[in-house]
Formats: structure tokens, sequence, C-alpha cells
């Protein structure tokens, strides 16, 4: 019997060839046909194919996406174990993937800086983080950790801002959220020259499910700007039950000179659903090449409530009961610096700070899903059954 032998998967699993037919094939079993079902293209385009079809099934939600893949590649649910198994496998391949991540002008050696780049901020001579975009350190990366909200949270900072983008690309803040507007998330950050709401706006942006279960993407603004190379303490209390006129609450407060705390609230309509399952962002957004901040940013504190007035770190009655989730005050030396001062020890990992992420956004959680279901298909037994 010929072979066709222009197709080496053909060739090794016994295909006929196509002039002839064959009753079934030979059976045969052995390390060739492992060693193409691991690297052939035609199985790695197939486990693309089968994590973007995961992606749309369960947007956001990587056991959601596990859950799937079990059901359309076994046709049964996956056990606990499994899923478990699954999820350690994917965020192993997402820490390898992002670790090699290197900068564009890193040292020849690939290693990043052994310390964190800081600089006095004004008016309070506390050390701040220094970002820059056309540094090394271009955004702060705090992995994924369950205590990272899924309801209620704030987030406060001190920062300032040098330049804008000359489009209407996003200065961020912090953010937990890959920009892509079909994907859960959220980000706060201040809007550049040809924002439709206006340049130098602070806004929030959040992705996610609201009551009725429509996938949300909105964009909240405070309408407060912020001036150029100032300093600035700045806030956003959310509220994820109240969808009224008051569900979100800026705070912003001019540190020089004896300015007063502005306010401003409004309304939202994503109510749950918005946390994703990767790292959180300090200056710049997981996965993206654009959307850092250009300045210095400090005392960010990410708590689990919304934060009233008398909470907030500028305030003299602020409570210590605040449920705090993350505080980098970026005040120690070396990898001290680095260290999350609340009980949760989310400590910002400076192997990922310094990289620059070449690809789009949510390319790393989108080869890792890939990895996962490339293994899942080669374990499966009808591709060696007579």
């Amino acid at each position: 019997m010929q072979r066709n032998t222009r197709d080496p998967l053909l060739a090794v699993f016994d295909a006929p060839d196509g002039l002839a037919s064959a009753a079934s094939r030979n059976t045969t079993t052995n390390a060739m046909q492992a060693l193409l079902l691991l690297n052939d293209q035609w199985p790695i385009a197939r486990a693309k194919k089968l994590a973007n079809r995961l992606q749309r099934a369960a947007p956001g939600s990587l056991a959601g996406q596990i859950e799937q893949a079990y059901w359309i590649c076994f046709g049964r649910a996956a056990s606990q174990e499994e899923v478990q198994a699954a999820l350690e496998f994917v965020q192993h391949q997402q820490s390898i993937i992002d670790g090699h991540l290197v900068d564009d002008d890193a040292d020849t050696n690939g290693k990043a800086p052994a310390s964190l780049s800081v600089a006095n901020f004004p008016n309070t001579n506390s050390p701040a983080a220094v970002l820059k975009p056309s540094s090394k350190q271009k955004r702060l990366v705090i992995p994924f950790d369950a205590s990272l909200p899924a309801g209620d949270f704030s987030v406060e900072a001190y920062v300032q801002l040098h330049s804008l983008y000359a489009d209407a690309t996003v200065r961020t803040i912090a953010a937990h959220w890959n920009s892509n507007t079909s994907d859960p998330g959220w980000a706060l950050g201040v809007t550049s020259k040809k924002s439709k709401y206006t340049p130098r706006n602070l806004i929030l942006q959040l992705v996610g499910r609201t009551g009725s279960g429509q996938l949300k993407y909105e964009v909240i603004p405070s309408n407060i700007h912020l001036e150029l190379n100032q300093p600035y303490y700045v806030a956003v209390s959310v509220d994820v039950s109240d969808t009224s006129d008051e569900g979100v609450t800026f705070f912003v407060q001019k540190l020089l000179g004896d300015q007063p705390l502005q306010t401003a609230t409004a309304k939202h309509e994503v109510s749950r659903a918005f946390r994703p399952d990767y790292a959180l962002n300090l200056g710049g957004r997981h996965g993206s090449t654009r959307h850092y901040w250009d300045g210095l940013i400090d005392n960010v504190r990410l708590s689990g409530t919304a934060l009233t007035k008398d909470e907030l770190l500028v305030s003299a009655e602020s409570s210590s009961d605040v449920p705090v989730i993350g505080d980098w005050q970026f005040d120690g030396k070396d990898q001290a610096s680095l260290s999350d001062q609340s009980p949760h020890g989310n400590d910002i990992s400076l192997a990922l700070t310094q990289a620059t992420v070449s690809q789009t956004a949510s390319t790393t959680t989108t080869n890792a899903l890939v990895d996962f279901c490339h293994v899942l298909l080669n374990s499966n037994e009808f591709l060696y059954v007579d």
C-alpha cells in the first residue's frame, strides 16, 4: 500500500493513500506519533482553536474554561481535583511565559535590575516608584491572589503625572484588567490628549456583568482634572451594589498648598463578575504594551470596601479597621520596597516589573490556556484507537 508522505501526521498514523482504501489502519503506537502530536503545527493549531472556543464560552473565568474543556474533550464534567490541577498548571505556564518576557532595552544578560527605582515624592519626601514607558521599569506587577477584590473596593494612591499620550490612550495608575472590553476587570487612570472625556480626567473603567447578567464595559469619569507635574492624592471608592448616582465616589487633593479635598460621585451598571484571574498592575495593565503611567506613584492602598471620606489615607480620622488587601509604600531598600504592608502578603514581583509585553492584551493568559488545551488533546485516548 502506498503512503501519503507529504503530511508527516498522515504518514506516521498510517493513513492510506488518497487513491486507495483501507478497512482499518495498521495498529501502531510509537514514539514518533507522540512527538508529532507534541510538536507539529496541526495539533498546536487545534489547541489554539479550542482555547479560543473556551474563552468565548466562559469569558474571564479560567475555572469555567477548564470545565468546558473537559466536556468538549471527554464528554464529562471535570472533578474538583482535575480543575485544581489544571488551574495550577495554567498559572504555572503563565509565570513561565511572563518570566521570559524581557525589556527591549534590557541588559545583555537579560536580567532585570536588582531593586526598585525610586525618587522622593514632592511635599512628602517619601520614596515613590518611578515609572516611565521608555525605561526598564514600566509597571509594577502583583501576582494574582484570591484576596483581590470581587466585590466592593477602593483604590488610593499618591501620584504625579509627567505627560499624556498624544492620542486617547489612558495613563494607568492601577488596574486589574487587560484592556479588552470583552474581558472582566477594572482600571483607574487619567485620560490623554484626544480623549472624548477631555484630557487629564481621572476615570474608572469597569467590565463585568450588570444586575440582569449582561456583559458591560463602562467608562466612569470623575470630571476632576489633574495638572501635569503636580503631586496629588487620588482615590476611587466603588459600592458595587449601589447603582445610583452615588455608587462610585472619586476623591482628589492637590498636595501643594492648602488645597481642599475634591469629591465627585457617579453611577455605574456593572455590579458583579468583574474580577479576572491574572495579575494586578500598578502603572500599567496586564498584557498591554501601552496604557503606562509616566511619573511617580506612591502609597498605593487597595481595600475591600467602599471607603468613606473619614476612612481615606488623607483623613486625620482614618480608621485602622479598613480591610486592606494591598498596601505598597516603597519605603524600604531592595526587596523591602516591594513588600505589601497588608496581612495578605501581595508583594510586587520585581522579576515581572521590568517586562515589556511584546504581545497583544491577554496573550500571556491565552498562551497558557493553549498549553493546557494541547496537553488535554494529547491525553485523549481516541487519538490512538484503531
